[in-house]
C-alpha cells in the first residue's frame, strides 16, 4: 500500500500536468477565437469596398495628340501597340493611327511579331 508521502507526490504531479495542459488548452482556444475574430473582422472590411474598375490609361491619349489604340507607319505593312519601342522610331507625320485591329487590317497592315500581344 502506496504511503500518504508517495500519493501526496502523485497527486502534486497530476495536478502540475492538469495545469499544464489545462494552459495549453486555454492558450490554443484564446488563440482560435482571435483567429475567427480577426477573419470576420476582415470579412466584414472587404465587403464593403467597391469593385476594381478599369480606367482610360495614358496609352489612350498618345504624344501626338491623335486617339488610337494601333499605330503603323506610313512606310510599312505593320502595326503595333503605342507603347511597343519600335513607336518611338516613326516620325509623327508618317504615324497612322488605328481605333481597333480591324481598322489597321483592313488598311492592309499586319500585326507585328516584334510587338508583344499582337500575335
Amino acid at each position: 500500500m502506496p504511503s500518504i508521502k508517495e500519493k501526496l507526490e502523485k497527486s502534486k504531479y497530476l495536478v502540475s500536468y492538469l495545469q499544464n495542459t489545462w494552459f495549453f488548452v486555454g492558450f490554443t482556444l484564446i488563440l482560435a477565437i482571435l483567429v475567427v475574430f480577426g477573419a470576420i473582422k476582415l470579412d466584414v472590411l472587404f465587403q464593403n469596398r467597391p469593385g476594381i474598375t478599369i480606367a482610360k490609361t495614358a496609352f489612350d491619349t498618345n504624344v501626338s495628340g491623335k486617339e488610337g489604340s494601333y499605330v503603323a507607319s506610313k512606310n510599312s505593312d505593320l502595326y503595333y501597340f503605342p507603347w511597343c519601342g519600335i513607336v518611338s522610331r516613326i516620325k509623327d507625320k508618317n504615324k497612322v493611327w488605328f481605333a481597333s485591329r480591324i481598322d489597321a487590317e483592313k488598311a492592309g497592315y499586319k500585326p507585328s511579331a516584334n510587338c508583344h500581344g499582337l500575335k
